[in-house]
């Protein structure tokens, strides 16, 4: 089951890469600056980074219990597997939104970085029986 884990968190991983390059290379079609960021100061860029890294951080060991919950329960092993392609690629979404909202395309990186450590998470405490 481990094995599968990882396979599937690395999915999510792929799919959060994709994101983010795909988010990358919007960034440079519009370079003309036709869609100016969308927070007009620091303080709210760096307000809606911590918020968002929180999130995300705050997500995993919730995710992870849920997680484990579905790997005990006779539950087939797709529906897990699928959740955990969710959870990994869904830091991707909270670094988009932070990408959006500043165009700093480096702090919304970290943030999306946290897929490594849902993949871990996954790894190490999902699979455990």
């Amino acid at each position: 089951m481990r094995g599968k884990l990882i396979l599937s968190g690395c999915i999510g991983l792929a799919g959060n890469a994709g994101l983010m390059l795909l988010l990358y290379l919007l960034g440079r079609a519009n370079a003309s600056g036709a869609l100016e960021r969308l927070a007009p100061n620091d303080f709210l860029v760096i307000t809606a980074y911590l918020l968002l890294l929180g999130l995300a951080l705050a997500e995993i060991p919730l995710m992870v219990s849920g997680l484990r919950i579905v790997a005990r329960s006779n539950a087939r092993r797709w529906l897990l597997y699928a959740a955990n392609v969710i959870f990994v690629f869904f830091s991707a979404f909270y670094a988009a939104l932070f990408i959006v909202l500043s165009g700093h395309y480096v702090l919304g990186l970290t943030i999306a970085g946290t897929g490594l450590l849902r993949l871990a998470a996954g790894a190490v405490w999902i699979a455990r029986p």
